[in-house]
């Protein structure tokens, strides 16, 4: 991960200027915004850029008319008021505005594999754009696979959730989200990291949890703001709907999780597989992030 002295952000706004969930998120967030850099990232038909501009756009630029490029504008200056109005300064947000070279989704993807990006964040339109593109099945595929910054998934977002709900089970994967975790909110005093260990009767949760606690430590995350919870479940009881029931019972702003993590049982997808595609489907409120 690239740890700058700002934390930057790679922000994907769409055609819809309304529909700004991932910079809603953003800006619900953090109570310390002089400490993120955000770049807003939209792409464009070259039919709708006049003169046939080549290269990279960055905001401000001309656009044609009631085309394309003026929704992208119209998306950044909603954006840019969002988050000025919770105390973001101008100064560290800035917009790239890029023509398209494939399906919009997959020109995100890339842009987030070459950037040096702390961070993905994905509002509801873009996951859309993703689901109608290749199938809901096909499109968490290519969230599985993506291989750059860890992806903040925002559908719905309610700002008044604080805290992070960080899953562990021992893996290198958690591991990897926990010092992501601990790296975003080692200067974010506004939430606490909760660490949960899903254990089916009879396991020790306690080695997953010591592990991440030492990850989070190390990023300059304070002992005090940190708790644990152990969900023991019952025989046949389903990972997905218990992380659904935990995140709404504690309130929380964001759950986090690996993407290939081996679990407590030592057989891959504790919290992937049928768990993944029930947060990816159903987690309102709160956002997911993931990371590999």
């Amino acid at each position: 991960m690239h740890k700058t002295l700002h934390k930057h952000l790679l922000v994907t706004l769409g055609d819809d200027p309304g529909a700004l969930n991932g910079a809603r998120f953003v800006a619900a967030f953090f109570s310390r915004p002089q400490a993120l850099r955000l770049t807003f990232f939209h792409t464009v038909s070259r039919a709708s850029w006049p003169g046939g501009d080549q290269g990279d756009a960055v905001h401000p630029v001309t656009c044609a008319p009631g085309g394309e490029g003026a929704a992208a504008h119209e998306a950044v200056e909603r954006a840019r008021d969002i988050l000025c109005a919770s105390g973001f300064g101008a100064g560290l947000m800035e917009a790239k505005i890029v023509f398209r070279q494939y399906a919009r989704i997959l020109d995100v993807i890339l842009e987030g594999e070459k950037g040096l990006y702390d961070a993905v964040v994905l509002g509801r339109q873009a996951l859309g754009l993703l689901e109608d593109a290749y199938g809901a099945e096909v499109g968490r595929g290519v969230l599985e696979t993506h291989s750059g910054a860890p992806l903040w998934i925002c559908r719905d977002i309610d700002p008044a959730r604080r805290g992070v709900l960080l899953c562990v089970d021992g893996s290198a994967s958690s591991l990897a989200m926990a010092d992501h975790v601990g790296f975003m909110l080692a200067a974010e005093p506004a939430h606490r990291v909760t660490l949960l260990t899903l254990a089916a009767p009879g396991q020790e949760a306690a080695h997953a949890q010591e592990a991440a606690l030492a990850v989070l430590l190390d990023n300059g995350l304070e002992r005090g703001r940190v708790d644990a919870r152990v969900l023991d479940l019952a025989p046949g009881q389903e990972v997905g709907p218990a992380l659904l029931a935990e995140a709404e019972a504690g309130g929380f702003a964001v759950v986090a999780m690996g993407r290939t993590g081996m679990g407590l049982q030592r057989a891959p997808g504790m919290f992937m597989g049928t768990a993944a595609d029930h947060l990816f489907r159903l987690l309102r409120g709160a956002a997911l992030w993931v990371c590999r």
